[in-house]
């Protein structure tokens, strides 16, 4: 079943982002302008190094934009909302709390209302719906950097966000462990009804993960191609074996490598050394 799109959610129009400081100004995004309905999963698709994380972080109120306005529920993004949740690619969690304590953390702030037992409460619903119902417990240097992502995840989700947004949260990851995380992400979508912007390099989870992606390349980042997924709900690991799926995939695989320069490519591969080597 193709999941109903409603009104927009999110607006950007003419947003520009110049980072100045000792050397030279740099232009990380110029004149972008997007939409994201209601309810979708939004991908941002790009090479590292192309703006993406700044785009996400402008939409999360954790940068200000140099140009440009940003909405969100038809506000203007000044500071970071409590309609919006973020998660990062490095884990965010708090090493001397247990699981359902990370959980349950922001919800001091979001529910003051609630007592210790109340939060506790709603965490474990959350640690069950990413899967961690048996490491309630645990603290967090005891677990895998997969289990940390789930925590982190259902941190964010705890706090009742209209909107999540993810910043390559699987980028560290191992394959296998990413895909893992990639099929949860899907169900708790699907559970949830969650209106998701996800950053990621990455074109088969693009694909797999979204409703609709914005194809980005080039810094200052900009949109190349604006394309709906066709691919039914409720997606599984077994979408990514249909013929159409990989014919997406080599269209947009060619999209990117037209556009990409030498210098961006250098930026790729420093990037996902990076990565390989935060993952060790």
């Amino acid at each position: 079943m193709i999941k109903p799109l409603k009104e927009q959610a999110i607006r950007l129009r003419q947003v520009g982002k110049i980072f100045s400081g000792s050397l030279e100004p740099v232009a990380a995004v110029k004149d972008l302008s997007l939409d994201i309905a209601t309810g979708e999963v939004a991908i941002i698709l790009g090479p590292s190094g192309c703006g993406k994380s700044t785009v996400i972080r402008m939409i999360a109120g954790l940068e200000k934009p140099t140009s440009g306005t940003i909405l969100v529920n038809d506000k203007p993004v000044e500071k970071p909302l409590l309609e919006c949740s973020m998660v990062f690619q490095s884990y965010t969690s708090f090493p001397w709390l247990s699981v359902i304590d990370n959980i349950a953390f922001g919800l001091r702030y979001t529910h003051k209302e609630m007592n210790i037992n109340d939060r506790r409460r709603m965490a474990r619903h959350f640690a069950g719906l990413v899967g961690l119902e048996e490491f309630e417990g645990a603290y967090i240097n005891t677990l895998s950097g997969g289990m940390k992502q789930r925590v982190a995840i259902a941190s964010a989700l705890a706090t009742e966000p209209e909107i999540l947004l993810m910043d390559e949260p699987f980028g560290a990851l191992d394959s296998q462990t990413r895909m893992v995380m990639q099929e949860h992400l899907l169900k708790i979508v699907e559970e949830t009804d969650k209106t998701v912007v996800f950053v990621t390099h990455d074109i088969e989870e693009a694909l797999l993960l979204g409703d609709r992606i914005y194809v980005c390349t080039a810094r200052p980042a900009r949109v190349l191609e604006e394309i709906d997924v066709p691919f039914p709900h409720p997606r599984t690991a077994s979408t990514r074996n249909r013929k159409d799926f990989f014919e997406l995939k080599h269209v947009i695989f060619n999209l990117l490598r037209e556009h990409i320069t030498a210098k961006e490519l250098e930026l790729v591969y420093k990037e996902r050394r990076r990565t390989r080597n935060a993952g060790k």
